[in-house]
């Protein structure tokens, strides 16, 4: 039965805990929303390389769409200047999760997330293909939500990835969570129950 305080403690408790105390990287009054063109011209020179795209494509290309101002995509920390050359990524900068961040010729803001983490080799062995390229499959991107822990936006991916999920999957899912981050099995528990009320 659907308790709507439960619900609200739930997600008060998850922002509490992931509270980071810092400012978002965009500012999303002046920042410029990526287009899917930019996407599939970027995710275009990738081709044939060891690659996952992450983030807000990632989710639409898993049939949930929200605007977004940058291209996220998970890279092995050893390629990742090969692939920032690939690219021609200009203003660089590191990212404190790994990797690093910069901008195309044609400005489209680019993290080249490369984490040195137990997980990443098999996100990248189970990248699905898409229409724009290589995409994580919805059990990594669950993961990846729950490791970045930035708090509501990631919670309501999550659950928005949940709904999009077949019975397969959420086994998947499950099963990767309580291998590579046991501690967060109790609130993926919560949050496959959650998401049937999420619109």
């Amino acid at each position: 039965m659907y308790n709507r305080m439960a619900f609200l403690r739930f997600f008060q408790r998850r922002a509490l805990k992931h509270k980071v105390g810092k400012v978002a990287k965009d500012n999303y009054l002046y920042s410029r929303f990526v287009s899917a063109t930019n996407v599939q011209s970027i995710l275009g020179l990738l081709s044939g390389y060891n690659y996952a795209l992450m983030g807000g494509f990632a989710l639409g290309e898993h049939g949930y769409q929200r605007a977004t101002t940058d291209v996220d995509i998970l890279v092995n920390p050893a390629q990742v200047t090969q692939f920032a050359t690939i690219l021609n990524l200009q203003n660089q900068s590191p990212l404190n999760i790994g990797g690093i961040s910069g901008e195309t010729m044609d400005g489209t803001s680019v993290d080249l997330v490369a984490p040195d983490f137990p997980w990443l080799v098999d996100a990248l062995f189970n990248a699905v293909s898409s229409r724009s390229g290589k995409v994580l499959s919805k059990p990594y991107i669950v993961l990846a939500k729950l490791w970045a822990a930035r708090g509501a936006t990631d919670d309501m991916d999550i659950l928005q990835m949940i709904q999009r999920m077949n019975s397969v999957e959420k086994t998947q899912t499950k099963q990767i969570v309580s291998t590579y981050m046991p501690n967060e099995v109790e609130d993926l528990e919560q949050m496959f129950e959650y998401a049937g009320y999420v619109t």
